[in-house]
């Protein structure tokens, strides 16, 4: 951790919108007993925490603060930020800077967090790949620098997935605002037997001049029962959760029409198109609608 080339060794506490530096050890000759400065948080181009200063007690500082550290933790509405860093050459320390705000994902998918509350303001922002990883959980991965050195981060976050008209919201677990949301993309390739696995393409909200795009891959098993077709899943606790697809007509000799309910949304209309081998008797093709009315609608194929 650095300001101005200067290393500190002290303790960081928050009162009131201030930013409160404890000097320690040595420091404590040259330094006031406390000092205050107030100001706001953002990333620099090597994924540092910063913080610029605005009103401080005296220049010691200068006009910012750098933290080399890494995330911690993604949940609720707060942001754990974990700095490590040497207080003698055989001794090391570690700071948690904790804030509270807001956690979202931009159009250019982007992981962002929007710091509110007595802790400062500003806006963190990482750029970095999703992929979900057991209990269809979501992780993002991101680099950054350190001493110099190029490294590679991967968080884990917890939350509940949930459909939505034209896109799919993961909520954060004991978050009461943090909701990461993502628009349906393209196609969606989806296998069953064996392995069985759905891949959802998506993009940002909104993401107008953005191209950028992302697969999540869900694990889980594909099944018929009577007229419907079950996609089951567990999420990141165990539970089994499914989507249903009813066949709710015949239009030809082995074919269907399916639909897929989903919750009462703003219009919304959007185009997907799946094709999914059935245990190797068929194919199922489904595309979106949503409008006033929503649903998924296509056609399955099995022969006779």
């Amino acid at each position: 951790m650095s300001a101005s080339r200067v290393s500190l060794n002290g303790r960081f506490l928050f009162r009131r919108h201030t930013l409160i530096y404890l000097p320690a050890g040595g420091e404590r000759k040259s330094y006031p007993k406390e000092i205050v400065v107030e100001g706001s948080w953002r990333l620099d181009v090597r994924r540092r925490l910063v913080y610029d200063i605005a009103r401080s007690q005296n220049a010691v500082f200068g006009k910012s603060l750098f933290f080399e550290g890494r995330i911690e933790d993604v949940s609720g509405d707060r942001c754990e930020f974990v700095v490590l860093h040497r207080t003698t050459p055989a001794l090391r320390r570690i700071t948690r800077i904790t804030l509270a705000g807001k956690w979202s994902v931009d159009p250019a998918l982007r992981l962002r967090f929007q710091i509110r509350g007595e802790r400062g303001r500003g806006v963190l922002v990482w750029t970095g790949r999703w992929k979900m990883a057991a209990g269809n959980t979501l992780t993002f991965t991101y680099r950054r620098e350190q001493a110099r050195r190029r490294r590679t981060e991967t968080v884990r976050i917890r939350g509940r997935w949930k459909l939505r008209g034209g896109g799919i919201r993961y909520a954060l677990t004991h978050g009461e605002r943090s909701a990461l949301e993502y628009s349906f993309a393209g196609d969606w390739p989806l296998r069953a037997g064996g392995k069985s696995v759905l891949k959802m393409k998506v993009s940002g909200v909104r993401p107008g001049r953005s191209r950028r795009r992302e697969q999540f891959v869900w694990s889980g098993t594909w099944r018929i029962e009577r007229s419907l077709l079950k996609f089951e899943w567990r999420d990141s606790r165990g539970h089994r959760r499914e989507w249903i697809f009813s066949l709710q007509k015949r239009i030809g000799r082995g074919k269907f029409i399916c639909r897929l309910r989903l919750p009462r949304q703003k219009p919304v209309s959007v185009g997907l198109k799946w094709e999914i081998p059935v245990a190797g008797r068929g194919s199922l093709f489904l595309r979106g609608v949503w409008g006033n009315e929503k649903r998924i609608e296509g056609g399955v194929s099995f022969p006779w």
